[in-house]
């Protein structure tokens, strides 16, 4: 949606406000800012679904639509990392695995943590995996 909207230029509307002109684009052919934000507006809604469009047709600007479907959809990242971080919580070496493996996939949690910036000191990685080896 973002990169349709930018192609559009449309997705000025909802960043900052800014109405600029698209002398390229001849779907958009606003005089006014108001124009423009009908226009966006619009084309937000004519993208949802029949069911979610009846939730949120009743927003009134473009930034106010937008504003509602990232507090509303947006949160799939905080899911991500919550299940990132629940992934090294209850990671756990076995004896009865390759030690090399776990390793390996203990990196992968790192790195996946790292990929969502979730930063955590070193030290605490090393205690971590400390934690993690199995009794023996």
């Amino acid at each position: 949606m973002k990169f349709w909207l930018t192609e559009l230029s449309l997705f000025s509307v909802i960043l900052n406000g800014k109405y600029e002109n698209c002398p390229d684009c001849a779907l958009v052919e606003a005089s006014s800012s108001s124009d423009k934000d009908i226009l966006c507006h619009g084309r937000i809604l004519s993208a949802l679904s029949d069911n979610i469009y009846k939730i949120f047709c009743h927003t009134k600007t473009a930034s106010e639509l937008w504003d509602t479907l990232e507090l509303k959809y947006g949160s799939a990242e905080k899911g991500l990392r919550k299940y990132s971080c629940a992934r090294m919580i209850y990671f756990q070496m076995e004896d009865g695995k390759p030690f090399s493996d776990q390793v390996h996939e203990f990196e992968n949690i790192i790195y996946d943590m790292k990929m969502k910036e979730i930063i955590l000191p070193d030290i605490m990685f090393v205690s971590l995996l400390i934690s993690k080896l199995p009794p023996s």
